[in-house]
């Protein structure tokens, strides 16, 4: 049976290609684009100083310098820029489908064997890599660094190492492949590694027993077998085929085009950084990796750095030695034939074409190691028959590159004082352009500088030490020189505990240990980011303002040492700001055929309404109130006899979207139509500024703040709570005229205006502020002008829409500053000794 579906798949991808190959090229781009999301297609350029452009435009696949013929890959929105450039283009159904292949699902036998003859399922595969470290778990553990885009698959790691659970002072070496979703030579691959790793270890007979137990008793090896799991299993429903595969994500993103690039920065592929592309990131900045490649399809050959730029790498020999030991190894063990393309098998990246945001960049220049880029086959998914073989031919290959994580100039550099570790930069004098030093890691204090064979003078750099320089130091290949190092400390200890508290949308504070006689620096940023804000504090706390709203944050406090020296920063504290808005749960009648409200009156709202479908939103007008006692009245409408009606009323005050218990202010059972008035205090500690207030009239019994009920009505209104009330008697109005200018957000629904006066007691009545005009409003510059305040003495606090406070100072002069402010509405509350004015303004940079 499995031999006649075998059959039938043959011959339905043999028909498929058939009839793509009867349409044009552009039908069959536009058929591939619907299928997948993605196209690959070749055109002919010029001369190849035109990649520099293509490669900002298409991910470049392939590149041949004989004939000038360039294969990319397309998602819609970039196939449908292409095409007004009216290039002739080919599509070649090879290209663009996979076909069928072997899975492990179609094997007779369950039991997994390596090498492996076939592509594994999904899930296969995590039971492949649970089974690695449930069968050895002394040397093998898996981790998960997070899920894809499509959300149902993981991005897995096994580390490989005699110790596995723990940190130890060794250097640490990644395989990761199949980045490119079509691109899975190195999938099986990677797990037959695995397996014969973790065999080869175990058994003391094997030839390569010694060679592995030394390597995994003095390193760690991490693998990552499958990069991008969405793109290989594209269109299986049940992750069991790659016959759909695709270069791109789930999204139809180059995942090797989108990572942050040495020459051309952030999002050099114009796209967000994608989910897998974080979680890489993260774990890269958790782990330093010492030593990495990156296996890929659809040429035979391994790519050194640079891809984006043209200079040479300062350890270009060291690229060059390790590429030829890697292709002796594969040439040796396969046909004549086998990984020779292009410079018989090595080139460098920018040399080929030119990539910006790929993987083995960022992970030189941003992460301080140094990777390869290894392409395994000319088919960039052999046929399962022919795993065996690439396997065989790479082997010895994969264990000797992985072998050299241990060679070269290693350490650890410690505090002369206290012996203890330190986060220091090692630097090969002369020979680190492209910013290519080498950290030292924390907790351990060990550093791993790979090197080709020569003499070096190194330096040894931390903040608040003495620089040291080694003169003389030769190292061989395939051999390592320890050099421990101490540094003499010139003052200042990193101070610890580092914590947030108050954290708000756009505010957090920040404490930490006291440093006797210390000054600090404090140093934020966004999660991701390469941009740091650093402060200085003469105290152990400090405000930070001007953040984003749900936002994560990273930060880090340091010591200023006597004599302009300071220590390192200290360990990354992570926190998040909070959400500007303030989402209230929903509540309801759902039958006002016999009651309803109808009206509310309270701080200058005198609301009379019919039945409102069971709720009535009525946020746009606005109760003002002060701290104290003060009266609502409501009443109930009945259609035809008066039933008994039960009411309840909550004010939010402490403004944190839910109505507490202590924050109802009416609950009172009436049979009247007539006005019901109830006094009430508003407390001392109600947050000021604009809240909710929920009106509820259920018939019979109490209803909850979130009950949607049958008999009965709900009201919501908005509530501006202030210090003072305006005593009896001393009615006058002493809000003073506003000139409001045209307001971005005025075709937005539920705002209001809110205006709010101190109000003052009858006898106390000061001269007026005279009016003032802000301007410009909406501000676009970060400076908010004030045009006629005539006052002196004035104080001065500006508030968001929500009523927090973001900043109060006094008033000086006719400009405040407001560059730190985010874009958004806000209240400027300008106070006398006893008198308030509030306008508004509004931030749109």
């Amino acid at each position: 049976m499995k031999n006649n579906i075998m059959l039938m798949l043959l011959v339905y991808c043999t028909m498929s290609i058939s009839l793509f190959a009867q349409k044009s090229n552009k039908e069959l781009a536009n058929e591939y684009l619907n299928l997948k999301g993605e196209v690959i297609f070749s055109f002919t350029i010029n001369n190849k100083a035109e990649l520099s452009t293509i490669t900002k435009e298409l991910a470049i696949v392939h590149f041949d310098e004989k004939t000038n013929s360039v294969k990319v890959m397309a998602n819609k929105n970039q196939f449908s820029s292409f095409l007004q450039k009216n290039v002739a283009f080919t599509v070649i159904s090879e290209d663009n489908i996979v076909g069928y292949r072997t899975m492990t699902s179609d094997l007779p036998i369950k039991a997994t064997t390596f090498p492996l003859t076939a592509y594994p399922t999904y899930a296969d595969y995590v039971a492949m890599m649970n089974d690695f470290a449930t069968s050895n778990p002394s040397l093998c553990k898996v981790e998960n660094i997070g899920a894809t885009g499509e959300g149902d698959k993981s991005l897995l790691f096994v580390k490989l190492s005699d110790n596995v659970n723990q940190n130890e002072q060794e250097p640490r070496v990644m395989y990761t492949s199949s980045m490119h979703g079509d691109e899975i030579a190195g999938y099986p691959m990677m797990l037959n590694l695995i397996d014969y790793l973790l065999g080869a270890y175990k058994n003391t007979s094997h030839p390569k027993h010694i060679e592995i137990k030394n390597l995994l008793d003095n390193s760690e090896v991490w693998i990552n077998p499958l990069a991008n799991p969405d793109g290989t299993y594209r269109n299986s429903p049940n992750n069991t085929s790659v016959a759909n595969a695709t270069r791109g994500n789930a999204n139809n993103v180059d995942l090797n085009r989108n990572y942050p690039d040495p020459d051309d920065g952030a999002h050099p592929d114009g796209n967000t950084y994608q989910t897998e592309t974080i979680a890489f990131m993260n774990f890269a900045d958790t782990k330093h990796f010492v030593l990495s490649a990156n296996f890929h399809g659809g040429i035979e050959l391994i790519n050194y750095p640079w891809d984006t730029y043209a200079g040479a790498h300062p350890d270009e020999d060291y690229f060059l030695h390790i590429s030829k030991e890697y292709r002796d190894h594969c040439q040796a063990n396969s046909p004549s034939g086998y990984f020779d393309a292009l410079n018989n098998g090595i080139t460098n990246g920018y040399a080929w074409y030119e990539v910006q945001g790929g993987r083995q960049d960022y992970q030189i220049y941003n992460q301080k190691g140094r990777e390869v880029t290894v392409e395994l086959s000319n088919n960039k998914v052999p046929a399962s028959n022919q795993l065996v073989n690439f396997w065989n031919y790479n082997r010895d290959a994969l264990l000797a590159f992985l072998k050299q994580v241990n060679y070269g100039i290693h350490g650890v550099v410690t505090d002369a004082v206290t012996n203890q570790p330190i986060q220091a930069k090692v630097t090969v004098v002369g020979r680190e352009s492209y910013d290519s030093w080498t950290p030292t890691e924390l907790p351990e204090g060990d550093y791993y500088r790979p090197i080709k064979a020569g003499t070096y003078n190194v330096l040894y750099e931390a903040e608040c030490y003495e620089s040291l320089t080694l003169t003389g130091v030769t190292v061989a290949d395939y051999a390592a020189v320890i050099k421990n190092v101490q540094l003499t400390p010139i003052g200042g200890v990193a101070p610890t505990g580092l914590t947030a508290s108050n954290v708000q949308p756009t505010t957090a504070t920040l404490s930490w240990s006291v440093n006797s006689g210390a000054t600090y620096n404090v140093r934020y940023r966004v999660i991701g980011s390469s941009n740091w804000t650093t402060l200085s504090s003469n105290t152990n706390t400090i405000n930070i303002t001007g953040l984003i709203a749900t936002t994560q944050y990273e930060a880090q406090v340091r010591s200023n040492c006597g004599g302009g020296a300071s220590s390192p920063y200290g360990p990354l504290m992570n926190f998040t700001t909070t959400d500007t808005s303030i989402t209230y749960c929903a509540s309801k009648g759902t039958n006002v055929s016999d009651e309803y409200i109808d009206y509310v009156g309270l701080g200058g709202i005198t609301n009379t309404t019919a039945a409102n479908a069971g709720y009535g939103d009525f946020t746009n007008l606005v109760a003002n109130i002060g701290t104290g006692t003060n009266t609502i009245v409501v009443s109930a409408g009945f259609t035809n006899v008066a039933y008994s009606e039960y009411w309840s009323v909550w004010i939010d005050y402490n403004q944190n979207g839910t109505f507490d218990t202590e924050e109802q202010i009416v609950s009172n059972l009436s049979n009247s139509s007539a006005n019901q008035s109830f006094n009430f205090d508003v407390p001392a500690t109600a947050l000021l500024g604009n809240t909710r207030m929920r009106v509820s009239m259920k018939y019979s019994t109490a209803s909850a703040p979130c009950e949607t009920f049958t008999y009965g009505e709900v009201e919501d209104y908005s509530v501006n709570i202030s210090t003072t009330l305006l005593s009896k008697g001393n009615e006058a109005s002493l809000v003073n005229d506003f000139i409001l200018h045209p307001n971005p957000i005025k075709e937005a629904e539920d705002y209001s205006v809110n205006i709010s006066t101190t109000l003052l007691s009858k006898g106390n009545e000061p001269s007026l502020i005279n009016d003032f005009i802000l301007y410009p409003n909406p501000i676009k510059e970060g400076v908010l002008f004030i045009k006629n305040m005539n006052q002196k003495n004035v104080s001065f606090r500006i508030v968001n829409y929500v009523g927090q406070t973001i900043m109060k100072n006094q008033l000086s002069g006719d400009k405040i500053n407001v560059a730190r402010l985010s874009n958004g509405m806000y209240f400027l509350e300008v106070n006398t000794s006893n008198k308030t004015i509030t306008k508004k303004f509004i931030i749109t940079k």
